[in-house]
């Protein structure tokens, strides 16, 4: 596993500045594919002469310390069709490209297509349900269609790049023992530096900061193509929020 691996980068030239050498500590984060299932189960139904092409990605993040702010180059390759998105930090803000090309945030931090906002909502296992039901039920409520993912977090995100979706919505954090696998900031760190160069909004299910996570803990993600779209995310799930402060203060 190269999850969470410290690389020393230390200086090769004893000519530098004093104030060079030494070490500098990076942390590479590599996700071998992220949607296992996926291409397990493409791999096994290929027929002779076809080409593989699941919904699923490898990535990797370069990062300066072992929290997610602390990303400075993103790269997540997609194999259902073959493109590399990356993003890396220049000055206070991420640049974003889809393999040459840049993507610019005025082109792709805005809902194009139609009025609708359609918002993915992870939650995988059978046993987190009924929670998720409940996540869906009000987002609906304030008139946002919500959709599955594909079961691949980078996928997901790579696809409101692409206009397919306007928002991802993934609370597997919160929902204690029955939420199944939950989403860490490790398995997000590479797409979110995409995202925000593309222009979207991040933050956790809270509206705090996605900077502050370690690479090992869970997050509760919420990805927005707008501003506004962000804000009724966040309006829609606080009394969510509310009911799992109150069950959790009581189960203490």
């Amino acid at each position: 596993r190269f999850e969470l691996r410290p690389v020393d980068i230390r200086a090769l030239d004893d000519h530098e500045h004093s104030e060079q050498k030494g070490s500098r500590r990076l942390v590479y984060i590599i996700d071998e594919i992220d949607g296992t299932t996926n291409t397990k189960r493409e791999l096994a139904n290929l027929k002779e002469g076809d080409t593989p092409q699941p919904q699923a990605s490898t990535s990797i993040a370069v990062c300066k310390g072992k929290t997610i702010g602390s990303v400075q180059v993103g790269a997540v390759y997609t194999f259902d069709t073959n493109d590399v998105y990356s993003a890396f930090l220049t000055s206070n803000t991420f640049l974003s490209f889809k393999n040459d090309k840049l993507i610019r945030a005025s082109e792709h931090g805005k809902i194009l297509g139609d009025s609708v906002s359609r918002v993915i909502v992870a939650g995988y296992s059978n046993k987190n349900r009924f929670e998720k039901a409940k996540w869906e039920t009000a987002l609906f409520e304030k008139g946002i269609r919500v959709y599955e993912g594909c079961r691949a977090s980078s996928v997901d995100i790579i696809n409101m790049i692409r206009g397919r979706f306007d928002a991802y919505v993934d609370a597997r954090a919160l929902w204690g023992k029955n939420s199944g696998a939950k989403l860490q900031a490790y398995d997000i760190s590479a797409s979110i530096p995409i995202a925000l160069g593309a222009g979207f909004s991040v933050s956790d299910c809270q509206g705090n900061s996605w900077e502050k996570y370690n690479l090992n803990d869970s997050i509760p993600l919420v990805v927005s193509r707008s501003k506004t779209l962000h804000q009724n995310i966040l309006e829609a799930v606080e009394p969510l929020l509310e009911e799992l402060s109150v069950k959790k203060g009581g189960e203490s």
